[in-house]
């Protein structure tokens, strides 16, 4: 339950997360547009730390992190938690003498968060699935309305890459759908249909297909060739939904789907990713 929840969750939570899902950016590999976008950051603010994160169901996960020894975190202890319930970048001059983080774990233990300054990525819909953010065991109260508008604009970089990189990924799944994974989705009161994987990461998978009816939540059994997976559905609609697997399955494993998927194509190598120097330029 939501009510349930020990952070605050936006009003349109579920839409926001099936928003997230269709990205499906979440467990995928570093890619240098993002890496650069963190490190520009790192420096333009000076801090130590910087990240593009994703504020899934239960936990934040880094796409992208300099300074950052973990790839995720609990979403509870995630100060983007509240970055995204705000269209405006959420600054946090001391965390020790805010309420809402002075007992959180990333203020108490490494990396002692002191200062927190965060953008929303923003989807064209409107929907907050990320935060742009930069941290720093100092506190600091030089953050001011010029470096707010900085960090939103290169939130929007990040945020243009997301989408280019999601307009490219639905070209290069119609070029190859007889190359995509396939299996079978079964489970208690679910009549058992084949499906089409078009994405597959340790947590999680999209499927497609003439599916049964699925609610969010609803329990399955997905099976690919010998492997079986628990999975519940995260989000769906008539064709396609999201599952998140109840165990993550084996990395070597998904490569070895995922390798078919790249290697089976027929559609042409990536476009190339935009550098930093394409992106609007930062207000100084």
């Amino acid at each position: 339950m939501l009510s349930d929840r020990r952070y605050p969750v936006p009003d349109n939570e579920a839409s926001r997360l099936d928003a997230l899902a269709r990205y499906a950016i979440l467990d995928t590999a570093p890619e240098p547009v993002f890496n650069d976008v963190v490190k520009l950051a790192q420096s333009v603010f000076a801090v130590p730390s910087s990240a593009v994160s994703f504020v899934d169901d239960d936990r934040q996960w880094f796409k992208a992190r300099r300074g950052i020894a973990f790839a995720e975190t609990r979403r509870e202890d995630a100060f983007c938690t509240h970055t995204i319930l705000s269209d405006a970048p959420m600054v946090v001059p001391d965390a020790m003498r805010d309420p809402r983080f002075r007992d959180t774990a990333l203020v108490v233990r490494t990396p002692y968060i002191r200062f927190y300054a965060g953008a929303p990525l923003t989807t064209p819909a409107g929907f907050n699935i990320g935060t742009l953010c930069v941290i720093d065991s100092a506190p600091r109260d030089d953050f001011r309305s010029r470096e707010r508008q900085q960090l939103a604009a290169l939130a929007t970089v990040a945020m243009a890459e997301l989408d280019r990189r999601a307009a490219y990924g639905e070209q290069r799944h119609a070029d190859r759908l007889e190359v995509a994974l396939h299996g079978m989705v079964s489970g208690y009161g679910v009549i058992p249909t084949p499906v089409e994987i078009p994405n597959i990461s340790a947590r999680g998978a999209m499927i497609r297909g003439a599916l049964p009816q699925l609610q969010r939540d609803t329990a399955l059994i997905l099976t690919i060739r010998n492997t079986v997976v628990v999975a519940t559905v995260v989000w769906s609609r008539e064709d396609a939904a999201g599952l998140a697997f109840e165990g993550p399955i084996d990395p070597v494993l998904i490569a070895r789907m995922n390798d078919r998927l790249r290697h089976g194509a027929r559609s042409p190598s990536p476009a190339p990713a935009p550098s930093i120097v394409e992106a609007p330029p930062l207000l100084v």
